[in-house]
């Protein structure tokens, strides 16, 4: 009866609390004494599953957070107006409009996460000590993420200013009168990565399919430190999951069509498990990006154009022309409209019940790419570059001569469109979006996006603001 509480306790936030004022936009219930809920191993692990939920939510990973890096850079776009996602794609967001959950559904991580380590800190949870470790360090890294994904959408890009607002950095359970200003870019990032390096001693060494480990963090880390500059660093640590005795390998030219939409395939460093029933399947990405869902966001003209500069490319088995003859044509613009079909989910047929890849294995040999080029080692940078080159047509390789960051920018986009890296890969090299010509809806101010526009991050929600005067606005909102 104990865990079902538990459970209740931490999936209330997700389900119910996202209509609230306060700063952090929880429910009071979540405030209730940690000690009389997690006292027991299997308590902690109850809580645990439940923080994995939340991550799950559709104002987080199940929706917003990957479909915003797509639609506000060019190789994604809204099919017509009043379609999901719009607001992300016009830059249009305000302080009144901006959907809260962007903001509240990372913060209720937090403080689910700040709850159960906390109470493992106090030593009030019996069992296994191996356990409760693994348990608190995999909370501490859930957190480091919660709050990286939060300042790269309400803080400047580290790489532009990283003494400019971030957001606000908790780490113990607090009131809900707790009024906490915001830290700053750099505050932010030296948290997460702290977070990330102390849960690796205490994460398992091992494949945990749907839980994060020591590969998934330093995976990610590989991440953090490419948006922070950090080439070193970022290279490092690709380089540690990319090495032999890795648990995850690259799909093969062969396996690449069929493997979408599997569940924790070779590539899956850290996925989130979802079902057609739960999480926000019903309303998450895959359904998003499907045509006979919402049918709201397509690949652009410019994207295909770019693949179609090798037409035996593998990754054209996940572009699709509409069958139905009468759905060939976008409404507003006549023009041909091509869906992504990376997330058909797990039968095939019906993307609601899709897992969501949080971090993939090519991600992280791309990484490694950009990172040996920048640090000035071009025979590394070229090896992990035609990994995913050649892997997707066998025939082609890029030579020395081509070698580039640009090049490197392209296999990105070409790899992982729809997975939400566009847009912060666009900012963390200060490149200018455009997105004019093609299918692009009109956009007015919109067709081009200059690394300095005070749009490139999201205004805070005015609610939060006038619930904390600490709070400070995003330059340029009102």
């Amino acid at each position: 009866m104990k865990q079902v509480y538990i459970f209740l306790l931490c999936i209330s936030v997700f389900l119910f609390g996202s209509c609230t004022s306060d700063w952090l936009n929880v429910k009071p219930s979540t405030a209730l004494p940690s000690d009389d809920a997690i006292t027991t191993k299997d308590d902690a692990m109850t809580a645990l599953r439940g923080l994995y939920r939340m991550v799950s939510a559709h104002g987080y990973y199940g929706d917003n957070y990957i479909y915003y890096g797509e639609v506000r850079g060019e190789d994604m776009q809204c099919l017509t107006d009043g379609r999901r996602g719009e607001s992300f794609y016009r830059f249009s967001d305000n302080p009144n409009t901006v959907a809260v959950i962007n903001w509240s559904e990372p913060y209720k991580v937090i403080r689910q996460a700040n709850n159960l380590i906390t109470q493992i800190n106090n030593g009030n949870v019996s069992g296994d000590k191996t356990e409760i470790n693994r348990i608190k360090a995999e909370a501490l890294a859930l957190r480091g993420l919660a709050l990286f994904d939060l300042t790269r959408f309400f803080g400047m890009p580290y790489t532009q200013d990283s003494l400019a607002p971030g957001v606000a950095i908790v780490l113990k359970p607090e009131s809900l009168q707790n009024k906490p200003a915001r830290n700053t870019v750099a505050e932010c990032y030296a948290q997460v990565i702290k977070d990330m390096t102390n849960a690796l001693p205490d994460l398992s060494p091992t494949r945990t399919d749907g839980y994060i480990n020591q590969w998934a963090v330093k995976a990610l880390l590989s991440r953090i430190c490419l948006y922070k500059g950090d080439n070193s660093n970022a290279l490092k640590y690709a380089e540690m999951v990319l090495a032999p005795g890795s648990p995850y390998s690259l799909w093969t030219h062969e396996e690449y069509p069929g493997v979408w939409g599997s569940d924790f395939t070779s590539e899956a460093i850290f996925e989130l498990l979802y079902t057609a029933i739960e999480n926000s399947g019903d309303e998450g990405v895959p359904r998003v990006y499907w045509q006979f869902g919402y049918n709201g966001i397509i690949l652009t003209k410019a994207y295909l154009d770019m693949l179609d500069s090798d037409p035996d490319d593998v990754r054209h088995c996940f572009t699709s022309y509409p069958l139905d003859e009468t759905d060939k044509k976008t409404p507003q613009t006549d023009k041909p409209r091509y869906y992504l079909t990376k997330y058909p989910g797990k039968t095939k047929t019906n993307p609601m019940d899709n897992n969501i890849c949080v971090i993939r294995l090519s991600e992280v040999c791309l990484t490694a790419a950009e990172t040996a080029l920048k640090e000035g080692n071009r025979e590394k940078a070229l090896d992990y570059l035609n990994r995913i080159v050649s892997r997707a047509n066998p025939n082609k390789a890029v030579t020395d001569e081509e070698l580039t960051v640009d090049r490197i920018l392209i296999e990105r986009r070409k790899e992982l469109v729809g997975e939400g890296h566009f847009f912060f890969d666009a900012l963390r090299n200060n490149r200018t979006i455009v997105r004019q010509g093609g299918w692009q809806l009109a956009l007015g101010n919109a067709n081009s996006i200059e690394p300095s526009d005070y749009r490139i991050v999201l205004p805070i929600p005015q609610a939060e603001i006038d619930a904390n005067p600490n709070i400070r606005q995003n330059n340029g909102f009102h």
